[in-house]
């Protein structure tokens, strides 16, 4: 049903519809990712690092960056009938067909190009479990799909989850991601290791077509 707008919140269904974020999300979307990012991080983690993270990599200023150029996707979840952000997914484009990801751990281990890196995807702790997060996920997905690249689509997406979120890797697994590889992420002033995941998106052949 989330694939239709619809999602299941406490036993009540409820219409959600999911758009490309503008620059007025912003003040939302920083207050939405302070709330869901601490949910991805180990217990271990102290919480000045979180703290530190957010401040850094997921403010006011940082959300209207990423709306405002065309090296990002941001793409929100959002209540039908009142709008208010629900979770947001964001992918970052290559910059051309043949750009290896920056962390060269992560480019040993990631085959295809060209090839973009889903670098954030959160849904309100209350919506976890209604289907929300399959289907924003599956937009954010598609929409990367979509995404040409020096007259080439996009070959496949990338993320880094940390190595202890058994929930987060079987989740994406669902979704047809795989262990690549590991790499160091830094929280703050810690160090984590994540795991590498990267799902394919070279459209499967048609099997009607005969090959010449």
């Amino acid at each position: 049903m989330a694939r239709h707008g619809w999602v299941t919140r406490a036993g009540t269904l409820e219409r959600v519809r999911f758009r490309e974020a503008t620059a007025a999300d912003a003040p939302a979307l920083a207050e939405l990712a302070a709330r869901t990012f601490p949910l991805a991080c180990p217990p271990q983690l102290p919480a000045a690092d979180v703290t530190a993270f957010v401040a850094e990599h997921l403010s006011r200023e940082r959300m209207a960056g990423y709306t405002a150029d065309g090296g990002h996707l941001l793409v929100v979840a959002e209540r039908e009938d009142a709008p208010a952000l629900l979770g947001y997914g964001l992918v970052i484009l290559p910059t051309g067909a043949d750009q290896d990801p920056d962390d060269a751990d992560v480019a040993a281990a990631v085959r295809p190009r060209p090839v973009a890196e889903l670098s954030k995807c959160y849904v309100e702790a209350d919506y976890q479990g209604s289907g929300l997060a399959v289907a924003l996920t599956e937009r954010v997905l598609a929409d990367a799909a979509a995404v040409q690249v020096d007259g080439t689509g996009l070959a496949g997406v990338w993320l880094g989850t940390n190595r202890d979120n058994r929930r987060a890797r079987a989740f994406y697994r669902k979704l047809g991601f795989a262990v690549t590889g590991q790499r160091r992420f830094r929280v703050g002033e810690r160090w984590e290791r994540d795991v590498v995941m990267v799902r394919d998106l070279t459209p499967e052949p048609d099997p009607e077509v005969s090959p010449r």
